[in-house]
């Protein structure tokens, strides 16, 4: 009976030293296997949103200011220079009282009373008369300067009433005097009658005048 206890503890011995060396190998095992094993890390980045959110600043179109309109001038013509009045009263009235006698046949005076050469004669002159005058246009020059001015024209009208060959005898300022001469070449007139036919008439002068509106000037 001796015998069997040291046998016991041999055997003893030996498993628990087998037992121990196959853990230790177990544990070998499982971390070779789960170095070896790949592990995939999903990481969730979020991204925050800036807080600080500039703010469109809207432009405001610039609003263009409108130009403003030509000033018409105030147009002033002076007395008129080379007008040859042939307007004769006296003949007039014996020229109308001879019409009126030729139309009743009798009239209170008589017809050879009133004297119808007279008549005719009274009629057949005439000067001529301004029909359309065309204001000219301000130089935007002068407009900016606030400058004012005067030009003398020279011109003859022609027998159909339009007005021929303008030409400026002086001005004021040299500025005025393109816009005087248009403006005057678009004249018409009554042509001048003489004996009953139309005929020109040379020299004819006006002054055109330029002046801005007041508070303007």
């Amino acid at each position: 009976m001796a015998w069997r206890f040291p046998i016991a503890l041999l055997l003893s011995l030996v498993l628990t030293t087998g037992l121990f060396g196959f853990m230790r190998l177990l544990t070998n095992a499982r971390s070779e296997a789960v170095e070896a094993s790949e592990i995939t890390k999903i990481e969730f980045v979020r991204l925050r949103r800036s807080e600080n959110i500039e703010a469109k600043k809207r432009e405001k179109p610039e609003i263009e200011k409108p130009e403003q309109e030509p000033v018409t001038p105030t147009m002033a013509v002076a007395e008129e220079q080379g007008v040859e009045v042939a307007l004769d009263v006296q003949a007039l009235a014996s020229g109308l009282g001879s019409e009126f006698g030729s139309a009743g046949g009798k009239g209170r005076g008589g017809a050879s009373g009133m004297g119808g050469p007279g008549f005719s004669a009274g009629l057949a002159d005439r000067s001529a008369l301004p029909l359309v005058r065309v204001d000219p246009q301000y130089p935007p020059q002068a407009q900016r300067k606030k400058l004012e001015g005067w030009v003398q024209v020279r011109f003859t009208i022609s027998t159909v009433g339009s007005v021929k060959n303008p030409a400026v005898v002086k001005s004021s300022d040299r500025v005025f005097e393109k816009n005087a001469v248009a403006a005057v070449s678009k004249w018409k007139y009554q042509p001048q009658l003489k004996a009953g036919k139309p005929v020109e008439v040379a020299g004819k002068q006006v002054m055109v005048r330029f002046q801005l509106p007041k508070g303007q000037s």
